[in-house]
């Protein structure tokens, strides 16, 4: 139960201010998630964003090649604020490097 509401605490401090400061912070962040993820050696890493109008204002896709989720990446996602990537982010002075 312990663990369960340590979990909880993280989720809620999370999303109640630290997620979407901005209204290009979910753009960075997938640009962030593409520049951490893992890739095939052979592989040149891509990501792109594509608009794709609609009836409503349209879609955002965002794709990239990268190799895939691994059990503990799932376990990583599921478990908001206990990141596998706390502490292994690249940052420069003034902001992000993507």
């Amino acid at each position: 139960q312990e663990k369960q509401n340590a979990r909880l605490a993280r989720a809620l401090k999370r999303l109640a201010g630290e997620l979407y400061g901005s209204d290009v912070h979910w753009q960075l962040e997938l640009l962030q998630n593409a520049d951490d993820n893992t890739y095939d050696e052979e592989i040149e890493p891509t990501a792109e964003f594509r608009l794709i109008p609609g009836s409503e204002g349209g879609n955002v896709v965002f794709r990239c090649n990268e190799a895939g989720f691994r059990e503990s990446d799932i376990r990583s996602i599921c478990d908001i604020g206990n990141s596998s990537k706390v502490g292994v982010a690249k940052y420069a002075a003034g902001g992000r490097v993507v």
